[in-house]
């Protein structure tokens, strides 16, 4: 009888042990398929923030891992870039960065240069900015803006960000109208406005605005060569060249080496290259030189000298 007890008491520890070991193994092949990479980014809902999250999702595909876009907008991104370096550096925890808060941002107020202490990862998608009007606006071309000859009249421009102001700042300055930028959380925000009447023009970049023509009128585009249904803009605002980027960024101190290669074949795998160049964006592979060292920090040395300019007036 108790050797029969004994037997069964030690089966049962032996059952225990075997189902412990496989609770254990199970948590194991969770945890693994659950490794996490966060994206926290300054903004809320348009265009960074369907390339930020079009990037994570075809990254996601490659494997089990997962990649979670963390929007924390506020003061034009400084709130989400300000938090990111406060946490230590990881290849698991990134950053969505775009120009207005990395170069505009920073060359209006030092404090806010983060430029040194980063370094882009994956692809970047690069735009020009477009001022863009409905399609039964009274304002038919950028002309307008300046013709000296139409009464002079208050035209408010939706903005979404620093980068957008800045545009918006170079057209008044040059023109005879009272021209004023009207700040939205996001650029769907400001369209959103457009098409209801609620402003008389907008900014975004050329890609945003293409896939709703006709419904609204490109005026112009912040570069030299005209683009199919935009003209140039330096012909009356010749300091506004102007190419808004879209990126994944990773603290220099850590070393990115998965989240690197995931992001550049998810992209690959998935021909997005093709897919955003179909909607009007140029793609910067950003594979043999670092983007943040090769484009942003000359660009942010080209806006410090333009902006106390822009601010005299």
């Amino acid at each position: 009888m108790i050797h029969n007890i004994m037997t069964t008491m030690n089966m049962r520890r032996h059952t225990i042990g075997l189902l412990s070991c496989c609770w254990l193994l199970c948590f194991a092949q969770v945890a693994s398929a659950e490794a996490i990479t966060k994206i926290t980014y300054g903004f809320g809902p348009g265009t960074g923030d369907a390339v930020i999250r079009s990037l994570a999702a075809d990254a996601e595909q490659q494997g089990k891992h997962r990649f979670i876009v963390n929007n924390k907008p506020g003061a034009g991104g400084v709130v989400a870039i300000r938090d990111y370096f406060k946490e230590p550096a990881s290849e698991h925890n990134l950053l969505g960065i775009t120009t207005g808060q990395v170069v505009i941002e920073a060359a209006l107020n030092t404090e806010n240069d983060f430029t040194l202490r980063m370094k882009a990862i994956g692809p970047v998608i690069t735009a020009p900015l477009v001022l863009a009007v409905g399609a039964h606006s009274e304002i038919s071309s950028m002309a307008d803006l300046f013709d000296r000859s139409k009464p002079r009249r208050i035209i408010n421009i939706g903005t979404g960000g620093l980068f957008h102001e800045a545009l918006v700042h170079m057209i008044a300055r040059r023109s005879h109208h009272d021209i004023q930028a009207v700040r939205f959380k996001g650029g769907a925000d400001s369209f959103i406005a457009l098409m209801g009447g609620h402003i008389d023009a907008d900014v975004n970049t050329y890609g945003f605005f293409l896939p709703h023509l006709p419904k609204v009128k490109m005026l112009a585009a912040t570069q030299q060569q005209a683009l199919p249904h935009a003209p140039s803009m330096l012909e009356w605002v010749p300091e506004a060249r102007m190419m808004i980027f879209f990126a994944i960024a990773v603290n220099k101190e850590a070393t990115p080496t998965q989240s690197t290669e995931l992001l550049q074949k998810g992209f690959a795998h998935n021909k997005r290259q093709q897919f955003w160049e179909s909607q009007g964006y140029v793609i910067d592979p950003n594979r043999d030189t670092d983007f943040a060292e090769r484009v942003i920090i000359p660009e942010l040395q080209r806006w410090q000298k333009i902006l106390p300019q822009t601010k005299k007036d």
